[in-house]
């Protein structure tokens, strides 16, 4: 045989080992299937196995063993693997691959099962993503839903009423006739609308008894004191125990407890 004829040979038999490879990792053994070792054989040396066709001299040459004698059909151990060999179970003892059917293909590295709508694991950890989600989530509603109340409480004055941003004063710092009249205008505007702001004491305090159903008993005598502050002059002193009685009641309309 020339040295081309051997280089040839070399070539196919590496390309033939590559797809017999290929097919035991990924199929099974090609002792189970002759008719594809056939086909394998054909593709790559144009023959078929030795002994099944007119030339097959060739394909025998490419299927001897390194020392030279002769292999048998699914005897491998003459061929030289390359990367193709590590990892593959034998079923005899050494590194020749023995004949036969009784060597297999490396089981591929299993990485960590996920269950999912299309099969596969099952087991506790496949959920476990599932049930962080949801309690992150539900944790997630419950603060969004406790926040505001709980600032609430932990606040220092009264809320801001809707619409008209914070108060002028906190009620409970109420000291003055001045502080007594900037308090009452805002809680007049926040229970009855802005049309309060041109009303008199006796419609305002009519308004929050309806606004505020709970304000009865308060609502007339709270509208007498913001009265008397505004309109007494100036330079008239305007009594200790009036600027306690509209404090006492502006906190209690306000939502908070007079000091």
């Amino acid at each position: 045989m020339s040295l081309a004829d051997l280089e040839k040979l070399a070539e196919q038999q590496r390309q033939f080992q590559a797809a017999a490879g290929l097919w035991e990792k990924h199929i099974g053994p090609l002792n189970d299937t002759p008719e594809v070792r056939n086909a394998l054989a054909d593709m790559f040396t144009g023959q078929t196995t030795p002994g099944e066709g007119a030339d097959a001299s060739f394909l025998t040459d490419l299927l001897k063993n390194a020392d030279g004698a002769d292999a048998s059909p699914g005897n491998w151990s003459g061929f030289d693997l390359g990367g193709f060999g590590s990892g593959w179970k034998w079923g005899g003892g050494g590194g020749d691959v023995p004949s036969g059917g009784d060597w297999s293909a490396p089981s591929t590295p299993s990485g960590p099962s996920f269950g999912g709508f299309g099969g596969g694991g099952t087991g506790p950890l496949s959920w476990l993503p599932v049930i962080l989600f949801v309690g992150i989530a539900a944790g997630g509603l419950i603060l969004w839903w406790l926040w505001p109340r709980l600032m609430s409480k932990t606040s220092e004055g009264p809320n801001p009423l809707p619409g008209l941003g914070p108060w002028p004063l906190d009620p409970r710092t109420i000291a003055d006739r001045d502080a007594v009249v900037r308090a009452f205008e805002y809680l007049s505007l926040s229970l009855c609308g802005v049309g309060a702001s041109t009303w008199n004491h006796v419609t305002i305090a009519t308004a929050i008894r309806d606004a505020v159903p709970t304000s009865e008993p308060i609502a007339d005598d709270l509208a007498r004191l913001y009265a008397a502050a505004r309109y007494t002059p100036a330079n008239e002193p305007f009594p200790p125990a009036a600027v306690e009685a509209a404090r006492r009641y502006l906190c209690q309309l306000a939502g908070v407890a007079a000091t």
